[in-house]
């Protein structure tokens, strides 16, 4: 026999969970409170110590990785258990027994039935939802009063499925429009929060940007205020189903719940879990395949361009070192330097009177950090030059040390060598420094081969610069420009 019941009306079922809710809000938003105030913590921690972790000891981060692991096993654990302590609550309350203790004690009877459960319900709205969206939407209404009814001691497993569809059936589109209005709940409860706290911050904040924008920059402070509503909401929603699944339990027939009537539905939602764990596991396993099909795809295609790039730069310093050369010359210094004729004078320098830069031709389809070009530039410091040329050095050395201090740019002095360049004695220096590029988003290690020398009263430093990947590639062709500087 299948009869129809009346469900409670809309206004009576809220206004008996805004009764509970209120009675009892304590209780209720203690008992979630505290996995969902863990589960904040611990991302807080997150955005401290991961972004510390690259100049961290090896050990602490072996031992914080273990804690992360052992956190993504316990904290849903928790929180599931805390779901299960507030319906328990919510059932003694009921019943006259108002004591969050004992629900808290005789939870633990519970809690691997209800993980088990959960699992399985999880598997059988997976598999229907593999059958698009609305099957999936089916398929949670009936299973609503699985976890009330292991909670309540009657059925596990399966047999709570079951028992559940037995409930729901021939009431689904009436419990599926109490239930939208739940939702309905939700996301106007989460609509607020997230509303207000923004709002607020952003009137404390004054960035001086949009409030889209704002918020945009700021999920964390979004996340919070979902946080929130979700723990308000908790302390609306499980009252409100229990109240149903005890309203249906108390109008439906015995005979509804026969031995019978469950294991007719056993079956399908056996079969329904499996067939959500192997749709699970094949989705999985095919997303894997694409995300590594995709990266090969784009590591391929990455090394083709390194190398094309690579092959354009070679071209390019086999083509200069042996084409003809255009001369440079400078009247106010009286210095001449030559260089292959598709180089460029960089335009930004042309009018400064103290360096000269030459710089390669541009590498096609390279990004700018991909694409840094070889350079010789000429520095020319216009002041009487110290008496003692190793003052000079001292002076460009102590220069290096305070950009590296200063701008965090990582100059260093890889090597120092004493040599003789136009008859005069000179310092070879071999350095590295930090290029930004993208706004400070990609670093690129530059190379320098810099010979220090006075003449004329004058300190010249003659650089030869690249990256340093390419650094040897174009070296020889570097050595053969400064080789062809001239000063009267």
């Amino acid at each position: 026999m299948e009869n129809k019941i009346v469900l409670p009306k809309i206004s009576n079922l809220f206004r008996s969970t805004f009764s509970f809710s209120v009675g009892h809000w304590k209780e209720l938003l203690f008992i979630m409170g505290l996995p969902l105030g863990f589960q904040e913590l611990y991302a807080y921690a997150n955005s401290i110590v991961i972004p510390a972790l690259g100049n961290a000891h090896v050990g602490f981060a072996l031992l914080y990785l273990l804690f992360t692991l052992l956190l993504v096993v316990v904290l849903p654990v928790f929180f599931f258990y805390s779901v299960a302590v507030v319906i328990l609550y919510i059932k003694n309350s009921l019943d006259g027994i108002n004591s969050m203790g004992k629900a808290y004690k005789d939870t633990f009877r519970y809690i691997f039935p209800f993980i088990w459960v959960l699992i399985l319900v999880d598997l059988c709205v997976y598999g229907a939802s593999v059958f698009l969206i609305i099957p999936g939407i089916i398929v949670f209404i009936y299973l609503q009063f699985t976890l009330p009814l292991v909670m309540d001691g009657k059925y596990k497993g399966l047999s709570a499925i079951s028992a559940s569809f037995q409930l729901v059936k021939g009431n689904w589109w009436s419990l599926f429009g109490r239930m939208l209005l739940l939702a309905l709940v939700d996301i106007i409860l989460g609509l607020i929060f997230i509303t207000v706290a923004v709002t607020v911050s952003y009137l404390f904040a004054h960035p001086g940007v949009s409030l889209v924008a704002y918020a945009k920059n700021h999920v964390e402070i979004i996340s919070l205020a979902f946080t929130i509503s979700s723990w308000i909401y908790s302390a609306i929603s499980m009252p409100y189903v229990w109240i149903l699944y005890r309203s249906v339990l108390k109008v439906k027939e015995e005979g509804f719940l026969a031995e019978e009537e469950i294991k007719k539905s056993r079956g399908f939602f056996m079969g329904l879990s499996i067939w959500g764990l192997v749709a699970g596991i094949f989705i999985f396993m095919t997303l894997i395949i694409i995300v590594v099909i995709s990266a090969f795809t784009a590591a391929r295609h990455k090394y083709d361009s390194l190398q094309g790039i690579a092959s354009s730069k070679a071209a390019i310093v086999a083509n200069d070192a042996s084409s003809s050369m255009l001369t440079y010359t400078d009247s106010v210094y009286g210095f001449s330097i030559k260089y292959p004729a598709d180089w460029q004078i960089d335009p930004e320098n042309t009018n400064s009177p103290y360096s000269i830069f030459f710089i390669a031709p541009v590498v096609e389809n390279a990004s700018p950090a991909q694409g840094l070009r070889g350079s010789v530039v000429v520095n020319i410091t216009e002041r009487p030059a110290p008496q003692d040329f190793e003052e000079v050095s001292r002076e460009f050395e102590s220069e290096v040390a305070y950009e590296a201090t200063t701008l965090k740019d990582d100059w260093t002095i890889l090597s120092k060598e004493s040599i003789t360049f136009l008859g005069l004695p000179a310092y070879q220096y071999s350095t590295t420094k930090l290029r930004t590029f993208d706004n400070g988003q990609t670093f690129v290690t530059q190379q320098s081969q810099t010979i220090l020398f006075v003449k004329n009263n004058l300190i010249y430093d003659v650089e030869y610069k690249n990256d340093v990947a390419d650094f040897d590639l174009m070296k020889p062709l570097g050595d053969q420009i400064i080789s062809t500087l001239k000063i009267k």
